[in-house]
């Protein structure tokens, strides 16, 4: 079965060249807990990344299963989380903030899509959601800047800044600071 799974993966790479790409959890067997396995690591091998929408379906200890999985994904993709429709999982008693906030954690989550209406879970929930805001995906945060009073034209001078992420997940595509310049009249001099 996985070479058919791995041909239907193939099948996705072939006529989506600049999508990135996610596998379902659920594709290794929805309760199997691995670290690896070999679609995953064919997946992952290929540049595709890994989505569990299953959190919070069912109870406490059983609020998810995969974040072991998660592991060698996070560090090279982002990986998406998607929690059970609110309210089956409130009736099923599997529902709880501080899980859905741990999952986030340990999936290194940089995605989350919700069952529910948008508004009615925000108003249910809204420090649960303030707290994943909070650390979902990669969050720069500028610690530190300094630079001169007064420059210069032509001469060189130091801006240094130190950076932190406060997120689970790392900043994937990079980046770099982007300094502006302006005259005493407030024009761009250089960027």
């Amino acid at each position: 079965p996985d070479a058919a799974k791995q041909q239907h993966i193939d099948l996705y790479r072939k006529h989506f060249t600049k999508t990135l790409l996610v596998i379902v959890d659920d594709l290794i067997g929805p309760q199997l807990q691995a670290a690896h396995t070999p679609l995953t690591d064919y997946a992952l091998e290929h540049g595709i990344t890994l989505r569990d929408d299953s959190i919070l379906v069912q109870r406490p200890p059983r609020s998810w299963y995969h974040a072991e999985l998660a592991q060698p994904f996070w560090p090279r993709l982002p990986v998406i989380v998607e929690h059970g429709h609110y309210g089956e999982s409130q009736k099923a008693k599997a529902w709880d903030g501080d899980l859905l906030l741990k999952s986030v954690e340990e999936y290194h989550a940089s995605y989350m899509s919700i069952h529910g209406w948008p508004h009615e879970y925000l108003e249910a929930i809204r420090p649960t959601i303030d707290a994943i805001n909070r650390r979902l995906g990669y969050r720069l945060q500028l610690r530190e800047a300094t630079w001169p009073q007064k420059i210069q034209l032509g001469v060189p001078f130091t801006f240094q800044t130190r950076w932190a992420n406060a997120g689970v997940s790392p900043c994937y595509p990079g980046g770099f600071v982007t300094l502006t310049l302006k005259d005493a009249q407030g024009g761009m001099v250089s960027v």
